[in-house]
């Protein structure tokens, strides 16, 4: 059972001008975020009296809860008693607050400190509007960097093709590991655990960065990719050169230091999510997701669905159509609450003063086998649920044929024991399999037919349950 403590007020009091907001945010084994994520959520520009956090903790073994409970008294804290996910969590903050609307933040995140009042005002110029969504960035400030080799044993241009190994860049003293290679990757490998990146003779990235207004120290390893003997590379830091680097096919470590004003100059914020594209077919994303954030999308308007790590919703809107569908767990509960809102006749819309930092897949790590086995499982939940017949039918059919062609593959391994079978895309495939056999039936019903209007057994639901007491 959920139980609660910290703060003994369910509700912000309000001050009779302002909506009321509760802020609700779910933490599993996040004790590492939450004392920055706290602290800007805490010194927002928005009434004190008008809003409230509510953290739902899934059954943390981190020491989260006594943490925020005892640097955070103000901090509602309700203990979820298991792991209830994202979608599961939610519901459970959202059933225990009676707001005028619920704002739903990751805690991996920093806000700016008129992230929510900007979220409000664009709920209130309309009633029709469900869901407000912010402009995500990624958590600090990047460098602009690019590699272009000048030539091979000094013999011309070399910009075509395979022509360097990179195993890693970086700003020392940045804590945030998130290299985002832009241009001119050609493919990865591992080796002894660490990625090796091939790029093309030109190639562009962005680097992590702590401060755009300090000198910093670039490190950056590189190798000339065989066949290739010695290289000449040129970095670039946005418009300004900062070196000419001797590259052999032996790695190396090489540091340069960047004077400030050239940091200034090559430093980009970059957009993690600016609204979600979507159609029936299955085909979504995040708006502008690795762009550098250059105004291209600091229009107010309506979108097809919202990022989950920063939305506001209006009570009312909850009330009618439920919550979030905790079948997802995790990932793509989002787009569902997005499409089903849309349906039903409300206004999705992205507000981009509304602005905060964000990690990304802070809890579920990026790429890990349970990143991939949500997403690849929720996309077909998405597309069983709301596309079109014959996008679902050919989607899902390729899925089960992969999934079949990795068994094989696997079983094969194993009757000829020539070599260790060990976690694969084949194994998460069979799981997806498995999970997505065991929901089919359920998701069908939900295409089909519409949870009862009272709430009555909606898997959505977020009125009529029991709640738990402050």
């Amino acid at each position: 059972m959920a139980t609660a403590g910290g703060s003994t007020d369910r509700d912000p009091p309000g001050d009779g001008r302002h909506p009321t907001v509760s802020i609700v945010t779910v933490s599993y084994n996040g004790r590492r975020y939450l004392e920055r994520f706290v602290e800007s959520v805490l010194a927002i520009d928005y009434p004190a009296r008008c809003y409230r956090l509510v953290l739902v903790d899934n059954a943390s073994t981190d020491g989260s809860v006594a943490f925020v409970r005892d640097q955070f008294p103000q901090v509602r804290v309700l203990e979820a008693g298991g792991n209830r996910g994202f979608a599961g969590g939610c519901n459970l903050g959202i059933e225990s607050t009676d707001s005028q609307y619920v704002a739903l933040v990751n805690n991996d995140t920093v806000v700016e400190r008129d992230w929510l009042r900007a979220l409000v005002e664009t709920a209130e110029s309309d009633p029709r509007v469900g869901l407000v969504g912010s402009k995500l960035l990624f958590l600090t400030p990047f460098l602009d960097l690019r590699l272009d080799t000048l030539g091979e044993a000094g013999t011309g241009n070399s910009a075509s093709g395979p022509a360097l190994l990179l195993r890693g860049a970086r700003v020392v003293g940045c804590e945030y590991d998130k290299l985002l290679l832009r241009a001119g990757h050609l493919r990865a490998a591992d080796e002894s655990g660490q990625p090796v990146h091939t790029l093309a003779g030109s190639s562009r990235m962005a680097v992590p960065l702590a401060r755009a207004d300090a000198a910093a120290m670039l490190e950056i390893n590189l190798a000339s990719a065989p066949p290739r003997g010695d290289l000449t590379v040129e970095l670039r830091l946005g418009d300004t050169e900062i070196a000419r680097l001797p590259v052999a096919a032996v790695s190396q470590t090489f540091c340069r230091e960047v004077p400030p004003d050239i940091v200034a100059r090559a430093a980009r914020d970059v957009i993690n999510n600016a609204g979600t594209r979507i159609d029936g077919e299955g085909r979504f994303g995040d708006r502008g997701i690795f762009e550098f954030d250059e105004g291209q999308f600091d229009t107010t308007e309506d979108v097809p669905a919202l990022c989950g790590a920063s939305v506001l919703v209006r009570r009312r809107m909850l009330e009618t159509i439920g919550g979030f569908d905790v079948r997802y767990f995790m990932y793509f509960e989002d787009v569902d609450l997005s499409w089903r809102a849309h349906r039903a006749g409300w206004r999705v819309v992205y507000a981009p003063r509304s602005r905060l930092r964000h990690v990304h897949a802070g809890t579920s790590h990026e790429g890990s086998p349970l990143w991939v086995f949500f997403v690849t499982r929720n996309r077909l939940f998405f597309l069983i649920k709301h596309g079109t017949a014959w996008g679902t039918v050919r989607e899902v059919s390729r899925f089960y044929a992969r999934a079949l062609r990795g068994a094989q593959a696997t079983l094969g391994r194993l009757l000829r024991r020539d070599s260790q079978v060990t976690p694969t895309a084949a194994t998460i495939d069979f799981q997806v399999a498995r999970s997505l056999a065991r929901h089919l039936p359920g998701l069908l019903i939900s295409r089909y037919r519409a949870p009862e209007a009272d709430g009555v057994g909606r898997w959505t639901a977020v009125a009529g349950r029991g709640r738990p007491s402050a």
